[in-house]
């Protein structure tokens, strides 16, 4: 088993501080909050410079990267080409770092929809082109469980996988937000 931590919890520290901090901690691994404007990996400036210079730091401290994380809306009808398209970059910096997993958002319930019909409507719009880009890249796309989005419980977890059937597509898994739900986490995990 492997002990790891989502940088985003640390706000405005340096990474290399937190890359030390986890090393020193006996952290195994680290998710880095990155996308747009992030404080800890800015995908928009990412080169396979800072790539080299970063995997460099984290062997240094014996800590490894179990995903890139960009947690924002991916089906808002407002920007979602231009949050697809930045998405891309997330997949490619995640390719540099050799990382092959990236998280998000399922999106929030668009408005005058339910998160049934969104996910049936808007995700199985949104997901498929950034799926199909991760894979040729050899980068799963997980999605946050997080009860606020169009994933609330295991009804939600079975509909989008069902309208984006595809290998690479799975869930970044947090058993909290069922447990404050009365849901059964165990159960879920198992199916």
């Amino acid at each position: 088993m492997q002990i790891g931590i989502l940088t985003a919890r640390f706000g405005d520290e340096p990474l290399e501080y937190i890359i030390e901090f986890a090393g020193a901690n006996d952290i195994d691994a680290l998710e880095i909050a990155s996308g747009p404007g992030a404080k800890h990996l800015d995908i928009a400036q990412f080169s396979q410079a800072e790539s080299d210079k970063l995997k460099s730091l984290l062997s240094k401290h014996g800590v490894r990267l179990s995903s890139l994380a960009w947690y924002t809306d991916m089906v808002n009808p407002g920007n979602r080409d231009e949050v697809a398209e930045q998405f891309k970059k997330l997949v490619d910096a995640a390719k540099m770092l050799e990382v092959d997993v990236v998280c998000t958002l399922a999106g929030m319930p668009v408005a005058g929809k339910d998160k049934m019909r969104t996910i049936e409507e808007d995700c199985a719009d949104v997901f498929p082109p950034i799926v199909e880009y991760a894979a040729a890249k050899g980068i799963k796309v997980a999605l946050e469980n997080w009860y606020a989005t169009c994933l609330q419980g295991l009804a939600q977890f079975d509909r989008i996988f069902e309208v984006v059937p595809h290998e690479n597509f799975g869930l970044n898994f947090d058993p909290s937000h069922l447990l404050w739900q009365g849901i059964d986490y165990i159960s879920a995990v198992e199916r």
